[in-house]
């Protein structure tokens, strides 16, 4: 559903878009199930290759340098900072609760 729901949203205004540029774009028949999804996958995969493009390559993992980490009672304090790139410093702040549920 959630697959389906992302076709809703992103690939038919994308599809929408496009043929208002005048882009070689082929019509898309929204999958109504999961069923039709499945053996629509791979073509609505390839068709959006071939209109958009080869995807860029995946960008290097930046290493991000931990300044300090704080206990604030109910959360942990850390700061850390990261180069992003394109010659600048990013400072960050991240609350860690210190009770927190392992996953949500």
């Amino acid at each position: 559903m959630k697959t389906i729901l992302f076709l809703l949203i992103f690939l038919v205004p994308l599809k929408n878009i496009a043929q208002t540029v005048n882009l070689n774009v082929p019509e898309l028949a929204v999958p109504a199930t999961l069923d039709q999804w499945k053996k629509q996958r791979k073509d609505i995969r390839q068709t959006l290759v071939r209109v958009m493009g080869d995807l860029p390559a995946r960008p290097k993992v930046t290493p991000v340098k931990t300044l300090s980490r704080e206990d604030k009672g109910a959360y942990t304090l850390e700061k850390f900072e990261f180069d992003n790139g394109a010659g600048a410093i990013v400072p960050g702040y991240l609350l860690i609760p210190n009770n927190g549920k392992p996953k949500h």
